[in-house]
């Protein structure tokens, strides 16, 4: 079996290393959990200064990923560099946020005033958007700083690219299984295994935690598994 964690940069590169060998299996859990973010709830509750660490720690980058983003965004570059509506289109298609152009006009208000200097003042940000209520127990400012972890560090295309590469590397019957813990994440997976002639799906619904799972362990109540195998050609 091989495996790879979707937040990797190259993970999917990874896969693809050895074609000459078909795989029996092949499994990957891709994204990072909302609520295993405990490190990036504690800097939307209490801000940090945006240097390597803290984008790291804050945006749930690899050390690899934040040194990349340090060096492209520093002191929000990334936000400095988009226009108010590309701002907005990466939060509302990253992050799933239905608010994201008033929360984008708000973080370039921001900017624009010098007040954008901390992970607090993006929070702040934010909340002066879409007011400071926990919809579901989950922080206002959480879809947003998904959405800026996905945009830079290209996450769904690394999805992408594995699950194209993915039909080559396995042997006929083996078999694809996927963990994801977004819902952009989740339908790509089950768009490319609805592929005719690819592959032959094992659950045709994704298999979530029980009940006791996630009061055991609270992290897995967003994780969504999905298997298929691939058809013999």
């Amino acid at each position: 079996m091989i495996s790879a964690k979707g937040h990797a940069p190259s993970s999917a590169e990874a896969i693809r290393r050895d074609f000459s060998r078909a795989w029996g299996e092949i499994g990957a859990a891709w994204g990072v959990a909302p609520s295993t973010a405990a490190v990036q709830g504690y800097f939307l509750a209490h801000g940090g200064p945006l240097t390597e660490p803290e984008i790291r720690r804050a945006l749930g980058l690899s050390h690899r990923a934040a040194a990349l983003a340090l060096a492209e965004c520093e002191e929000w570059g990334l936000i400095e560099r988009l226009e108010t509506g590309e701002l907005a289109d990466i939060i509302y298609h990253y992050g799933d946020e239905r608010r994201s152009r008033r929360i984008a006009r708000c973080i370039q208000q921001a900017l624009r005033a010098g007040e954008l200097r901390t992970t607090l003042d993006l929070r702040r940000a934010v909340v002066r958007a879409v007011g400071p209520a926990r919809i579901g127990g989950i922080d206002p400012a959480t879809r947003t700083f998904q959405a800026l972890r996905i945009a830079v560090n290209h996450e769904l295309e690394e999805l992408e690219t594995l699950l194209a590469s993915a039909p080559p590397l396995l042997s006929p019957g083996g078999v694809l299984a996927i963990v994801s813990f977004h819902s952009l994440e989740d339908r790509l997976v089950k768009r490319a295994f609805l592929e005719p002639g690819t592959w032959q799906r094992l659950t045709t619904k994704p298999i979530v935690p029980s009940r006791a799972e996630t009061e055991r362990n609270p992290r897995s109540r967003s994780a969504k598994l999905r298997a298929a195998w691939k058809v013999a050609s």
